[in-house]
């Protein structure tokens, strides 16, 4: 299977571990990656930091997307309902953000 990402086809395995849950194989990384494709946002659960989940997502104003948000929030705190509102409240953010970057928008940046 080819990498849809090419930027992850040069990387040597087994990829560094910084928690037991950091994907350390290409094969397993690219699963993630379709799933975050998917479902339109990424999801990483202590895959960099013990007790920290994240989510993030592109700001598509662009082609390649190249400015994200994202969300970071103790696992401890982190229940099914209280994901479920942070994914809601920063799919609103990513389309209020998109929107004030359309073309003809002005652009802060």
């Amino acid at each position: 299977m080819s990498p849809i990402w090419p930027e992850v086809a040069h990387l040597a395995e087994p990829l560094t571990a910084l928690t037991g849950n950091t994907h350390t194989d290409r094969a397993s990384l690219l699963a993630d990656l379709a799933q975050v494709r998917e479902r339109g946002y990424s999801i990483e659960h202590e895959e960099t930091v013990p007790g920290i989940a994240g989510f993030g997502f592109a700001l598509r104003y662009d082609t390649p997307a190249i400015d994200a948000i994202s969300c970071s929030v103790p696992t401890a705190r982190l229940t099914a309902d209280h994901e479920a509102r942070i994914v809601t409240v920063m799919r609103e953010i990513r389309l209020k953000i998109e929107t004030l970057l359309a073309p003809g928008a002005p652009d802060w940046r």
